[in-house]
């Protein structure tokens, strides 16, 4: 697998939801941010092997009550 194909899961805790990209699109995203030097709000938190995979990964910690260090470990 291309590791610009896998699906980055992210998170935004300002706005409290998920979204799905490709490592691609994640890091061209990150490389704008630092160069026009603004943050985004978005966390990668996960890479999943596919789309089904990421809504997986969201799924799941969804059922998360917040993400506290001892509830990821």
């Amino acid at each position: 697998m291309n590791i610009m194909d896998a699906v980055a899961v992210l998170y935004s805790f300002e706005q409290g939801c998920f979204h799905l990209e490709t490592m691609k699109e994640y890091i061209q995203s990150n490389l704008r941010a630092t160069m026009d030097k603004k943050d985004h709000q978005y966390r990668l938190i996960a890479i999943a092997e596919d789309w089904k995979e990421g809504h997986t990964i969201c799924n799941q910690f969804r059922t998360l009550k917040d993400f506290r260090k001892e509830e990821l470990s």
